[in-house]
């Protein structure tokens, strides 16, 4: 992740009038849940609208199948479409609540409620405006991949809150609006209904579900969803072990991920090898320039995950 200067086109504004998230302590519970069980970065979307005091109260908050890996992460789109399809369509679980006036017929009660939930459903999407986001184990700051999250939300909508969060608890909250353009940054949050039960099995269940690690999987752009990465091996180190790779380590003093998944790991180049980094995703060889592993999608020049050049 990248820190950055300025939000670019949009104007910093104080918060004067003390506008505040809320937030029931279940949603915050939740989403501490997801944060603390992922390995990670993770993230989610949630509902939200505007008090009559002004205040933006969260009131749903959602993880979905993605990708994660120690500097980024992406949302499945398939399985965030199906879910927002669910609801314009009034199908998704999350509608049972509703209820309706009955009618005269049983087929008059039925289609009463299937319109309420329709109803219900599309309210619920409209208000599709909160976006959540671990940094893991790092600081809380707007990185590169939260300043792109929030214009990707001012696409379909004309505001949004943006969350970043990590594994110490902290935490941190904006207002991003369209027209005009401007953020409001550093928003409090109120919690309220805090009769709640610790949610951390329910979400480690979730995280280990739906945030797969970049490496054993990849995204498919012509499918646009997450699937199992190719097992190809196309590079002259494939049959090394792991034990070699921590002989390299001992050689070398580089750090080697024992979850084996995402990290690289850099190695003496003998005369006539070729310069590059080798990906233990799937063990093939990538030229300096690549930034993600051509072969499998892995992040095999990011710092933290241990990636050197040869």
């Amino acid at each position: 992740m990248t820190l950055y200067q300025e939000e670019s086109e949009h104007d910093m504004i104080d918060n004067e009038n003390e506008i505040s998230v809320v937030m029931s302590a279940e949603n915050r519970e939740k989403i501490r849940g997801w944060v603390n069980a992922c390995r990670t970065e993770c993230g989610g979307l949630g509902t939200v609208y505007m008090d009559t005091d002004g205040n933006f109260v969260v009131d749903n908050v959602f993880i979905f199948r993605q990708m994660g890996s120690g500097g980024y992460f992406r949302l499945c789109n398939k399985d965030r479409s199906k879910f927002e399809t669910g609801l314009i369509r009034g199908m998704d679980p999350i509608l049972n609540g509703v209820t309706a006036e009955p009618g005269e017929t049983d087929e008059e009660t039925a289609e009463k409620l299937r319109l309420a939930k329709v109803e219900a459903g599309r309210e619920l999407y409209g208000r599709m405006r909160f976006h959540w986001h671990s940094h893991v184990n790092m600081s809380t700051f707007w990185s590169g991949t939260d300043v792109a999250a929030a214009d990707d939300m001012l696409r379909m909508y004309s505001w949004a809150i943006m969350m970043v969060s990590n594994k110490q608890g902290n935490y941190k909250f904006k207002l991003v609006n369209k027209e005009p353009r401007i953020v409001l940054d550093d928003l409090p949050l109120k919690l309220v209904d805090r009769s709640w039960s610790t949610l951390y099995a329910q979400c480690r269940e979730e995280v280990e579900r739906l945030v797969l690690p970049i490496g054993k999987y990849a995204y498919d752009e012509d499918k646009d969803e997450v699937i199992e990465a190719p097992k190809v091996n196309t590079s002259p180190y494939s049959s090394q072990t792991l034990q070699n790779l921590k002989n390299f380590r001992r050689r070398n003093r580089v750090a080697i991920d024992t979850m084996g998944t995402t990290t690289s790991i850099g190695f003496s180049r003998t005369e006539g090898e070729p310069p590059g980094v080798l990906c233990l995703a799937c063990h093939t060889m990538q030229s300096t320039d690549k930034v993600y592993c051509a072969n499998c999608g892995a992040s095999v020049l990011e710092p933290d995950t241990g990636a050197i050049l040869s």
